[in-house]
């Protein structure tokens, strides 16, 4: 906005015709003493709401559920609970389960062999599941340098020791799922990957012997000259016939033998 002082107001009026009446410092406003020019404000024409002046804050609590926790044991602020009494007397009261609603603890009560082997397919303790902490019982998988130095029938023990806890593992994880029991998983599943890797690494052992074997027989195919005592160790033979020879080493008498002789006997009684 434009703004006009005093001074130069009364100038304007000295410099006009004689028609015009001078204007009289009274009808000024009293703002702009001093020679300091007028200034007045203005302001724009708006419908929104001014941002200088906000809302008081809400201090209500809407949500009714704030503060109860089943993690932290925290609720019902200070809100008490009651039952009226006509429902007292209904409600229902804890009771033990019955001890024959699931299973029963040691299955020899049932009158079974105790030398039966299907009870392969369960714990030492010849229970339906086996305890967290007896599960969890165990120690690190075979490793493959521990394994090399084994013999076949070593080997051969430990895989049917883990096909057998393996079956044991699933027999219980079936009779949990059965019964919806909660517990024991995780202990299982962790026996069950130290079992398996057990498992992979007496293959990997066994293959390494097996390429070795293989290799083995092909250097005897190309050197005859190494001398070999058994040669059923580079070709193909007939298994009967390798137990044929060993049995005419030892003085045995084979089965073809034995049919050659009874056929001579029986041909002598006829006659």
């Amino acid at each position: 906005m434009a703004t006009l002082s005093i001074s130069r107001a009364m100038r304007f009026t000295n410099q006009s015709g004689s028609n015009v009446e001078p204007l009289l410092p009274f009808l000024f406003p009293p703002f702009g003493c001093g020679g300091q020019p007028i200034r007045i404000s203005s302001h724009p024409f708006s419908t929104s709401s001014s941002k200088a002046y906000p809302r008081p804050r809400r201090t209500r609590e809407n949500n009714k559920l704030r503060g109860m926790s089943a993690l932290r044991s925290t609720g019902l602020n200070g809100k008490r609970l009651s039952v009226e009494k006509e429902l007292r007397g209904i409600l229902p009261v804890p009771v033990e389960p019955k001890k024959d609603r699931y299973l029963k603890h040691n299955i020899n009560e049932e009158g079974v062999n105790p030398n039966h082997p299907l009870w392969g397919f369960f714990n030492p303790a010849k229970t339906f599941s086996a305890k967290p902490h007896e599960d969890h019982a165990h120690g690190n998988p075979w490793h493959p340098d521990q394994l090399r130095i084994k013999s076949f029938d070593d080997m051969h023990k430990i895989w049917w020791m883990c096909v057998k806890d393996l079956n044991r593992m699933a027999t219980e994880e079936g009779e949990r799922l059965r019964l919806n029991l909660q517990f024991g998983d995780k202990e299982m599943r962790e026996r069950q990957i130290h079992v398996r890797r057990t498992m992979s690494n007496i293959k990997q052992v066994l293959r390494e012997r097996h390429y070795s074997w293989l290799e083995a027989k092909e250097l005897v195919r190309q050197n005859p000259a190494l001398g070999v005592p058994d040669k059923r160790m580079y070709e193909d033979e007939d298994e009967n016939d390798y137990w044929e020879d060993e049995a005419e080493e030892n003085g045995a008498v084979t089965d073809e033998q034995n049919m050659n002789n009874n056929t001579t006997k029986t041909q002598q009684q006829q006659a």
